[in-house]
């Protein structure tokens, strides 16, 4: 296993020369043939933090859509507010109808926990088998107070850390996707995720994931770390990416002190 500093040195020198190990495809959690896709695993990551901050709760719906399923609403349950939409159809210069986004309301829905009712399946999508280094970090990292738990794909988002319930959510197996979440929740826990502004904060999470993926001989997504520093760097120009590196390596170092000292 390499230390710290030989890590950082091959991460530089791979992103200074743009030389790259091949890339290695995703390995993305799909949803099982039997599971019945939630209303909640269409809205978008701010209504499902909302869900998660708020509602706590990982299964949110509105009055009606429970009812559909065979569930009720607890007399007395209280809703809270996610944020919906408002669509209106408009006529073209063409004279066709067309749906615009107009503005958005309030949608009270109400959390599983607060409904009775039928039965509802809840589907494990927990790999069967999880790599020797994803184990090990997942025992760290819950160890330190962060559940991780994983989701079928949707949409673009791989991972997400929520700092206020301290949890890691996953919709693909790759380690690096992994070690992303694991390194915003580090983060967290040295220095506040709200220390820096969100650019920087997914700079720290992505270079943590590649040191981490370096010092345990975890290749294939180097160019993706590449890319994905450059994209929150605002520049095409690997100097860019370099200057960014080199203007957090001391919060990921503090991160990675975290992983080694509990081990």
């Amino acid at each position: 296993m390499k230390n710290f500093n030989e890590a950082v040195e091959n991460i530089v020198a791979m992103f200074t020369e743009e030389k790259f190990p091949a890339q290695l495809a995703r390995v993305l959690i799909k949803r099982a043939d039997n599971d019945t896709e939630k209303p909640s695993d269409r809205w978008s990551i701010l209504n499902q933090l909302i869900m998660l901050n708020t509602g706590k709760t990982t299964d949110a719906r509105t009055y009606k859509q429970w009812n559909e399923v065979g569930r009720y609403v607890k007399k007395g349950a209280k809703a809270f507010q996610i944020i919906a939409p408002i669509v209106k159809k408009v006529k073209t210069e063409d004279d066709e109808e067309e749906a615009r986004l107009i503005g958005f309301r309030g949608m009270s829905v109400f959390a599983v926990e607060n409904t009775d009712g039928k039965d509802i399946a809840i589907a494990d999508y927990t790999p069967k088998s999880v790599d020797i280094n994803a184990e090990k970090l997942i025992r760290i990292t819950e160890k330190l107070g962060c559940t991780v738990s994983y989701l079928p794909y949707g949409g673009k988002v791989l991972g997400t850390y929520h700092p206020l319930e301290r949890k890691i959510m996953l919709r693909s197996e790759d380690y690096d996707v992994l070690a992303h979440e694991v390194g915003h929740f580090l983060h967290d826990v040295t220095e506040g995720i709200n220390s820096v502004d969100r650019n920087t904060a997914e700079v720290i999470a992505e270079l943590t994931s590649a040191v981490l993926c370096e010092m345990n001989g975890v290749h294939g997504y180097e160019r993706q770390s590449f890319n994905y520093i450059r994209e929150y760097s605002h520049s095409n120009d690997a100097k860019a990416v370099i200057r960014a590196v080199n203007k957090v390596l001391a919060t990921v170092e503090k991160s990675i002190a975290v992983i080694l000292d509990n081990q």
